[in-house]
């Protein structure tokens, strides 16, 4: 008898167990992955792209920020590559580094992603970095930030005034590039 309701209880239990598997389905969520557009390069000489490095809350992840400071992580809508990765290499892509540029004249660019917040009540998204020229010592050091608004709030909308920013970025980076590369040589080389 003991052995029997042993039985019966344990078929009980896994009855319950596979109906809850059977007759209810599991929500089947779709992950996206999104990147910066495609950058139109620009011919330049003497910039070589370097490493930037993260000081945002921002990872793959995409992640909102909401009213009184609270960071919302989105599980399903991911960036390809964590933000500094994916701005360095649109960087990279926009300001293609020429093979005949001299190498005592070639300026070395890195920087620090600061802010890439997709801020929902206040509609935009900001992207700042602190950046560094240098050609074996520092030449010219700053932090330059864009913020772009959004009107619908959809990931494609963030991917595009991600976008605009980036392209802001890389066309204010080759004009400060190119300044100093015009410059006379301040190492006496």
């Amino acid at each position: 008898m003991k052995r029997m309701t042993a039985g019966t209880g344990l078929a009980g239990v896994l009855m319950l167990a596979l109906s809850g598997c059977i007759f209810s389905q599991a929500p089947n969520y779709e992950m996206n992955y999104y990147d910066l557009d495609r950058p139109q390069p620009v011919e330049q000489n003497c910039i070589a792209v370097g490493l930037f490095n993260n000081a945002t809350p921002a990872r793959q992840r995409m992640l909102y920020r909401e009213t009184g400071g609270r960071m919302v992580p989105d599980e399903y809508n991911w960036w390809v590559q964590s933000p500094e990765l994916m701005l360095a290499r649109y960087l990279f892509n926009a300001l293609p580094q020429q093979p005949d540029c001299d190498s005592d004249k070639l300026l070395h660019l890195r920087g620090v992603l600061t802010a890439f917040d997709i801020d929902l009540p206040g509609k935009y998204v900001e992207l700042s970095v602190n950046y560094e020229f240098s050609r074996g010592t520092l030449l010219k050091s700053g932090t330059l930030s864009y913020r772009e608004p959004f009107t619908e709030v959809t990931r494609e909308a963030f991917v595009k005034a991600f976008s605009v920013c980036a392209r802001k970025l890389s066309g204010e980076l080759l004009k400060i590039g190119r300044t100093l590369a015009a410059a006379p040589d301040i190492q006496g080389k």
